[in-house]
């Protein structure tokens, strides 16, 4: 029995600009991956471009954090963060849209660099394409069916 495998690689790559990194990554692995790039700033770590939108969320870039304010009464906030969420992906009356919760290209230049070369090669509907974006955060928020809607 023959075995294909494809090549991967974690997303954080030693790069500033988005389009070369979506460049290596297509040339040296198999399969795409969602390139981070963290020489960009704070915000092009994993759990701060997940955490995009999340109440109470704050980016510290003086002390290079986020936290979550949790000095006022943040339940509703989150309450309603989540049943948006939930009534997106109601697997009766859902309509699978959570581009509300998208993870924005300020949040992530490498995304939406890889989105737009796939795209130009036509390659955004090789199933690779689609299983890259199937990951989860630091604080698992559905943050893989945030950006999912784009590549589909």
């Amino acid at each position: 029995m023959s075995m294909k495998f494809l090549s991967s690689a974690i997303g954080s790559m030693p790069f500033s600009d988005p389009d070369h990194a979506v460049s290596v990554s297509l040339e040296k692995l198999g399969a795409p991956i969602w390139p981070q790039l963290p020489r960009l700033g704070l915000l092009e770590q994993m759990e701060i471009q997940y955490s995009e939108g999340i109440p109470c969320g704050v980016i510290d870039e003086a002390k290079s954090r986020m936290y979550f304010d949790t000095s006022v009464d943040y339940s509703e906030a989150f309450a309603e963060f989540y049943e948006a969420y939930m009534a997106a992906m109601d697997p009766d009356e859902g309509s699978g849209d959570c581009s509300a919760m998208a993870i924005s290209e300020k949040y992530s230049k490498g995304i939406y660099a890889l989105e737009k070369t796939l795209k130009a090669k036509s390659l955004h509907r090789r199933k690779s394409a689609k299983q890259v974006c199937q990951a989860s955060g630091c604080v698992v928020n559905g943050g893989h069916q945030r950006y999912y809607k784009a590549v589909r």
